[in-house]
């Protein structure tokens, strides 16, 4: 992978994303954090482990969540 791939799929995994399963959109890692088994795991559990930052889930720790 060069570098402008490397940029380009950084860049890519740095946008929203929507669920098309449950419909919250997610960035990051948050959107793989938020499935279980192919599963959407239920709300509660869902927010112990992301933060909603203007609309958005992520990580709990991540700087937008700061």
């Amino acid at each position: 992978m060069n570098g402008r791939d490397l940029a380009e799929t950084i860049e890519a995994a740095r946008r929203p994303r929507s669920c098309s399963s449950c419909g919250r959109v997610l960035i990051g890692s948050a959107f793989e954090v938020h499935r279980d088994q192919g599963r959407c795991l239920p709300d509660h559990i869902t927010e112990a482990l992301l933060v909603v930052v203007d609309g958005v889930y992520m990580l709990r720790g991540a700087d937008g969540a700061r």
